[in-house]
């Protein structure tokens, strides 16, 4: 859908693939368009209300949700999210020129990161927190490294070379440092890993996700199998090799880290019991999406997991 490159596979298979690209290409798109159009003096409130719009069509045309109150939640979850594709751009030009690591960890919450990070969500800068930004660099670096395990997986030629590539931890500190400002000595081999398998993870949640909401069982087998090849492709591992057991972990971690972002973005300025119900119900709605086995405190329990992956990050930001 992004790249338009034509995909191995049957139609349908090449569909998924190309809406699992889109998905987790959406907050960069989103940012992208914000940004172009607020990028400019004079804006009237009409203009705003225009780039938001442009902003609103590239998430629903992505995702294929229409416009209700859940789906406005979600969609300001997105446009969050798609402040890191502002803010991290300038953070690395920023970083680039510092000359101390102090200055570098200034880069990261500096105002023109805090301005390009609104106009990338359509924010106001005060709505942009240093949490916010520290988030979206977190992001890019996730993201950066997902990019290097992916060059080398498509340049290697053997099974071995491809398991190899999650082994090059001082090629990829190397990536992480160019992004978040610490020096090769402060990057931990663990915090590679880290970021290495939620990269995994999110995209086996693209993959499943691009199948949409069904209870087709023959469907969802395919689409478990999407998620399978997605975990493959973005590790090196042999497809045959990952368990039911691992997709089913790989994609439960990465949905409830998008929970807890969905619940910090809506709970924000939640300041009566009917904005909470509403964001229960799109947390709800995601699940659905997902298309979560059904059971008794289903919500419940994945709210409280959301619950722990939030603090887990919060501490991780400090």
């Amino acid at each position: 859908i992004i790249t338009g490159q034509v995909l191995p596979g049957n139609s349908e298979e090449q569909r998924r693939s190309q809406q699992a690209e889109a998905l987790r290409g959406l907050q960069h798109v989103m940012g992208e368009t914000m940004s172009a159009c607020l990028n400019k003096t004079d804006l009237t409130r009409l203009d705003r209300e225009a780039c938001l719009a442009k902003a609103r069509e590239a998430f629903r045309n992505t995702t294929g949700l229409i416009d209700s109150r859940l789906s406005d939640i979600r969609f300001d979850m997105e446009r969050r999210m798609s402040a890191g594709s502002g803010a991290a751009k300038v953070v690395q030009e920023c970083m680039a020129t510092a000359v101390s690591d102090q200055d570098k960890r200034r880069c990261i919450t500096s105002e023109d990161a805090r301005r390009a990070a609104a106009l990338a969500s359509g924010l106001n800068e005060s709505e942009i927190t240093d949490a916010d930004l520290q988030r979206a660099i977190q992001d890019r670096a996730k993201q950066s490294i997902g990019e290097g395990m992916k060059g080398c997986i498509m340049n290697a030629t053997t099974r071995e070379e491809k398991r190899a590539c999650a082994g090059r931890t001082e090629e990829l500190k190397e990536v992480l440092a160019a992004t978040n400002g610490k020096r090769l000595d402060e990057i931990k081999d663990s915090d590679i890993k880290k970021l290495v398998n939620r990269n995994n993870q999110d995209s086996a949640l693209s993959a499943l996700r691009a199948c949409g909401r069904t209870d087709n069982k023959t469907f969802l087998r395919e689409c478990k199998e999407d998620a399978r090849r997605a975990i493959a492709d973005a590790s090196g591992e042999d497809v045959d090799g990952i368990s039911d057991f691992k997709v089913e972990r790989e994609t439960t971690s990465a949905r409830t880290r998008e929970l807890a972002r969905l619940m910090d973005s809506c709970m924000r300025d939640a300041n009566s019991m009917s904005k909470t119900s509403e964001c229960k119900g799109a947390a709800e709605e995601l699940l659905k999406d997902l298309n979560t086995e059904n059971f008794r405190g289903r919500l419940e329990h994945a709210l409280e997991d959301a619950a722990r992956a939030a603090v887990n990050e919060a501490k991780e930001l400090c």
